[in-house]
């Protein structure tokens, strides 16, 4: 959830490019399988999803869609945090 506050106390766009890249760099350390993967994704997706928000890039929106339902995949059936990822994929 860190870069979605992020995209909040810092909203010039200049940065969000290197935030997202260090969300990307994060998730290349958690490989399938990794119990943090889901969540990584997770917090991902919300970063992608303000920044198509504040900007209305749509590779953002896509790439929070199909990031939001790689956390969905990344979190065991049965988890209980399996609803969060899926809570983020409907906003």
């Amino acid at each position: 959830m860190m870069f979605a506050v992020i995209f909040e106390v810092n909203p010039k766009p200049e940065q969000w490019d290197a935030y997202l890249g260090y969300a990307k760099l994060l998730l290349e350390d958690k490989p399938e399988g990794h119990p943090d993967r889901a969540a990584c994704l997770g917090n991902l997706g919300i970063a992608l999803q303000r920044r198509f928000g504040r900007t209305g890039d749509m590779e953002a929106l896509t790439e929070a869609i199909r990031v939001g339902h790689d956390a969905v995949a990344a979190t065991p059936s049965g988890h209980p945090n399996r609803a969060v990822p899926n809570r983020s994929i409907r906003r």
